[in-house]
């Protein structure tokens, strides 16, 4: 097992062999370092370190702002590229519900390592959210592949979308919390 130190101030963490003169983090002398024991086996951190979910919730949330955007756009200016926005936000439209399955799918895999088990309080709310996330996503596709795209449906799409994104937000709010938070084992 690689040896870990932790910088006192900021509590950067990183291997021995690779730190420098100073905190690459927040810039202090390397002096202030100290030993840090790992507390989790080597086999749950090499995966937790691959950084899958945090990466793979960047996916919706960025497709979501497009759809949001374009949607928005073609109402403020509906003669401008209308038939092309329109194709774009149907492909972004179809496409998000499964980068949304994805990011959820990551989590649940992510919090059963972080944490052993998915029972918790912070787990429960984010996979409640994270089900509710999956349907907007889904009412998202389902405006922009049933429905002609009129206003109607460009409101449907943009108010759903807008959903969608604010739930990924209160996702990122309770996420952000748990991010370094494990149980040794």
């Amino acid at each position: 097992m690689k040896e870990l130190v932790r910088c006192k101030p900021c509590g950067y963490i990183m291997e021995k062999d690779k730190l420098g003169d100073e905190c690459p983090a927040c810039g202090v002398s390397s002096k202030v370092f100290e030993p840090y024991k790992d507390r989790m086996s080597e086999k749950r951190r090499k995966f937790l370190d691959l950084d899958l979910h945090p990466i793979a919730v960047h996916f919706p949330q960025t497709i979501a702002v497009f759809i949001m955007q374009f949607a928005l756009l073609n109402i403020v200016l509906p003669d401008f590229k209308s038939q092309e926005i329109a194709a774009f936000v149907l492909f972004l439209s179809v496409l998000l519900p499964f980068s949304v399955v994805g990011a959820f799918v990551s989590g649940v895999i992510d919090g059963k390592l972080r944490f052993k088990k998915l029972s918790t309080i912070a787990l429960r709310r984010k996979i409640i959210i994270g089900s509710a996330m999956i349907l907007s996503s889904i009412v998202v596709a389902v405006i922009a592949v049933v429905y002609e795209y009129t206003f109607a449906s460009k409101i449907g799409i943009l108010v759903s979308s807008i959903v969608t994104l604010a739930l990924a937000i209160s996702l990122a709010v309770t996420g952000k919390k748990l991010m370094y938070a494990e149980m040794p084992g």
